[in-house]
């Protein structure tokens, strides 16, 4: 009998069929009351497993964006370091005109005795490798000057071009 009852109550059928095997009707009652809490139990782990589903797509998904989150702050990271060595680098390699001497020594003169604590000697390659430079920055700004002048001369010759077809287009109308 018992063995009717556990399969009925797994199974989560009808016990009405087990009147026929011995069961009295207050214990049928009573094994209805607990089917039926049964199966409440299982509606609600059912909507609990639903429930836990849809927490694990969220989850899945709030840890797609958060990989997508790191990444862009590793790659701000990244170009903020390269933004401030660039800065650093500016800072130090500023463009200044000096006018310097050549062979005269630019420290102040006193008196009676010139203090030469403060003084540096330049080597001449030094030099030569910075007026290198400034020469090749100055001749890149002659250029596009230059490609300027082309450029607006090539535009007031097209402007003289077409005045002097108005007018001979005048002239042959007369």
């Amino acid at each position: 009998l018992s063995e009717f009852v556990l399969k009925a109550y797994k199974k989560r059928g009808d016990m009405n069929e087990l009147l026929d095997h011995g069961l009295t009707s207050e214990e049928l009652k009573r094994g209805m009351e607990h089917l039926d809490i049964a199966r409440e139990q299982d509606d609600l782990v059912e909507g609990l497993h639903v429930n836990l589903e849809v927490a694990q797509q969220e989850l899945a998904r709030l840890e797609e964006v958060a990989q997508q989150i790191l990444a862009s702050i590793d790659s701000a990271e990244v170009e903020l370091e390269e933004l401030e060595s660039r800065m650093a680098t500016m800072n130090s390699n500023l463009d200044l005109t000096l006018s310097v001497k050549q062979g005269q020594v630019e420290v102040e003169q006193a008196a009676v005795v010139t203090d030469f604590s403060e003084a540096l000697v330049v080597e001449t390659s030094c030099i030569e490798s910075h007026n290198s430079a400034i020469s090749t920055r100055g001749n890149d700004k002659i250029a596009v000057l230059h490609e300027i002048k082309d450029f607006r001369k090539g535009i007031h010759g097209l402007q003289w071009e077409n005045q002097r077809l108005d007018l001979e287009e005048e002239d042959l109308l007369q």
